[in-house]
């Protein structure tokens, strides 16, 4: 077979015929609880930490936000972590890495004997959620068709909210029992573990290093589907990524980063500053510490109470996600994220309007239903827009040799974001003017990622990942 044109690939089309109407749904689903343990490890540690308090010793608001934080901590050095494993060893390995992490951490605090074993644990789970939230979507990206690129990676998204509403189910059924909450994790990772054995490898991380046969075949088994019959949209395809990985090179991990800053410096801009603010704009507060927040909005303080409360947090999470789902790819990313970041805005704010109310006034009755309805509409609007568009755009606008280094580096920043949110926010909510204000600052970085968008972000539905890496080298989108 020719590797530079994609000439003779006919044959090998012809000599290994499509199998599996099927396959990309399997695919995506297996992929996908990758972001289901990010979901599942977000939304447990709020109900669990209501009840670790009185086994292990601990209540105060550093150690709780300890706690909390060292799962980001891990994520962060897992998603470093995970550029440069992706890149030698593949997509596929990686996440199988993840879930290797995930298993351990987990176990881990199921048997944890105190809480430093605990930390650890959360810790190690941090390493596997990190890598996982850095890998999938590229794996799922690169194995796309490009009109269903962005609902495919929408659903790693709707599987992380579905995640965190188990978690709240979990805590609601095994109350009492945190050691069984955190342990359960490890089931879904080892599921994943189980189905990536048979999955193949991502298509363009193939061509990359040189598999071409291998690649192609990858792209056949995903590719077949009533959409995708002809022959000449897959060759259209392997051409673009053969003219792509010609043009762009191979270099090593610590060159993608120069190269990154010197050529890829409005991609960049436009995914690390998505990531940024998508956690800066305090999903996390909610997800965190949706329990606390009913506490604090004077709802009954036992923790069962506290977690019904919080399980249409969850849900309405997931509604939005799932909104987003069917959406993404006939509106576009651009255009979902300036439709909702405005309403997103607007209910933070009267949710600080609230907290106004039943801070300083003792107005709780009928005022602690309109926070808790104002933050549900923000949740909703946040994981219709900022909650899935910036995972669907990080995996889209970067070159193939750069894709590992510029996800990895946009992943972490995610993570530094959430830790500076989650590390702050239970101290935030423990004096009157911090649950006001929180609210508040949290609107601001609305207003600013909404700007971000409408200057920086061009539309990129429908299109290949090389025509996107063409409009954000000429900018001819924003003209």
């Amino acid at each position: 077979m020719n590797s530079s044109d994609g000439s003779g690939d006919n044959e090998l089309l012809r000599e290994n015929p499509p199998k599996n109407t099927t396959f990309l749904i399997i695919l995506t689903i297996t992929a996908a609880i990758g972001g289901f343990l990010f979901g599942y490890d977000t939304g447990i540690i709020g109900g669990a930490n209501l009840y670790i308090y009185d086994d292990l010793g601990y209540k105060t608001p550093v150690v709780l936000e300890t706690v909390v934080s060292l799962a980001v901590i891990g994520a962060m050095f897992g998603a470093l972590a995970a550029g440069p494993l992706s890149d030698i060893k593949g997509r596929k390995p990686t996440i199988i890495a993840a879930d290797c992490a995930f298993v351990t951490g987990s176990i881990l605090m199921a048997s944890a004997p105190n809480i430093w074993v605990l930390m650890l644990g959360r810790f190690i789970v941090g390493l596997g959620v990190g890598s996982a939230a850095m890998v999938v979507p590229i794996y799922l990206a690169e194995s796309a068709p490009r009109e269903l690129r962005g609902t495919i990676v929408s659903i790693n998204v709707l599987f992380t909210t579905s995640g965190q509403l188990i978690a709240y189910c979990v805590c609601l059924s095994l109350e009492d029992h945190w050691r069984w909450m955190l342990g359960i994790g490890a089931i879904p990772a080892i599921i994943q573990v189980i189905g990536m054995f048979f999955l193949p490898e991502s298509p363009r991380f193939l061509y990359k290093v040189g598999k071409l046969e291998q690649g192609l075949k990858a792209l056949l088994h995903i590719r077949y589907s009533l959409l995708y019959r002809k022959y000449e949209y897959i060759e259209e395809e392997v051409k673009g990524i053969m003219q792509s990985i010609k043009e762009e090179g191979n270099h090593s991990y610590k060159h993608q980063f120069k190269l990154l800053y010197k050529n890829c410096k409005r991609s960049a801009m436009v995914g690390i500053g998505l990531q940024c603010l998508q956690q800066l704009c305090g999903i996390n507060t909610a997800m965190y510490y949706g329990p606390q927040i009913m506490q604090v909005a004077g709802f009954d303080s036992s923790g069962r109470e506290a977690i019904i409360a919080s399980i249409p947090i969850a849900f309405a999470n997931m509604v939005g996600t799932f909104i987003s789902v069917w959406y993404v790819d006939r509106l576009g990313r651009r255009s979902t994220l300036l439709y909702t970041i405005p309403f997103m805005v607007t209910f933070l704010l009267s949710l600080g309007a609230s907290f106004v109310f039943i801070t300083f006034f003792s107005v709780v009755e009928f005022i602690q239903y309109l926070a808790v309805f104002s933050l549900l509409v923000y949740i909703l609007f946040f994981s219709v827009g900022m909650g899935t568009c910036p995972w669907i755009v990080n995996s889209e606008i970067y070159p193939l040799n750069l894709r590992s280094a510029a996800t990895s580096a946009s992943t972490t920043a995610n993570w530094v974001s959430n830790f500076v949110v989650s590390m702050t926010f239970a101290s935030a909510i423990s004096f009157d003017a911090g649950r006001v204000g929180i609210w508040i600052i949290l609107a601001g970085f609305g207003v600013i990622s909404w700007f971000w968008v409408y200057k920086l972000l061009p539309e990129t539905k429908g299109k290949s990942l090389e025509e996107i890496l063409t409009i954000f080298q000429t900018g001819k989108e924003l003209d």
